[in-house]
């Protein structure tokens, strides 16, 4: 095994410990990209009525909380969120989609971003890097072609959103075979 620095010695533990749960978000992502493809209608009617609820009920919790506890910042984040759930229920789906496309476009940006720079501090001990490289390469992609034409339709940007989820949750799912691998061969060695 090379020579690596105790920084990327834990990075990777933590990695090959997780391994599990980077295969079930692979799993969940490609089975959203299933039922998105099949029911596009549904998909971004349910997406939005629960962007909503989550923002309701996340905001009178922390309203609550915040009145508890004598906390400012936690009832001003509390009524933020009450305030932006009744917004979406009242603007509606086509808005609310619309600035869930620019949401979900700065997330794979920054997530495209964030896998890159893990793969290359990582390229020294991880045989198979290029796997978490193309995961962030997909996702940056997909940011940047979502922001740029929005467009496009909502119905085409669900079709790319599954395919991307698909094409993401396959990644992620031999990411995470090939750190179970990883995993195995580190507790032999006596690293893990």
């Amino acid at each position: 095994m090379p020579r690596i620095d105790m920084e990327v010695l834990h990075m990777v533990q933590a990695m090959t410990r997780n391994w599990g749960a980077l295969a079930f978000r692979g799993v969940v992502a490609i089975l959203f990209g299933i039922v998105a493809f099949v029911w596009p209608g549904v998909t971004i009617g349910v997406l939005v009525v629960l962007l909503a609820a989550f923002a309701l009920v996340e905001g009178v919790i922390n309203v609550v909380a915040g009145l508890r506890v004598r906390e400012g910042w936690a009832i001003a984040e509390g009524v933020l969120s009450v305030l932006f759930g009744v917004v979406v229920v009242i603007v509606g789906p086509a808005w609310t989609a619309l600035a869930l496309l620019y949401l979900v476009a700065a997330w794979a940006i920054l997530t495209g971003i964030a896998r890159i720079v893990a793969a290359i501090r990582l390229r020294r001990v991880l045989n198979n890097e290029w796997l978490l490289i193309a995961s962030g390469a997909a996702s940056l992609i997909f940011g940047v072609i979502a922001a740029v034409f929005p467009g496009a339709g909502i119905l085409a940007l669900l079709w790319f959103v599954a395919a991307w989820s698909i094409i993401i949750g396959i990644f992620l799912v031999v990411l995470a075979y090939r750190l179970r691998q990883l995993a195995h061969g580190l507790s032999h060695a006596g690293v893990a």
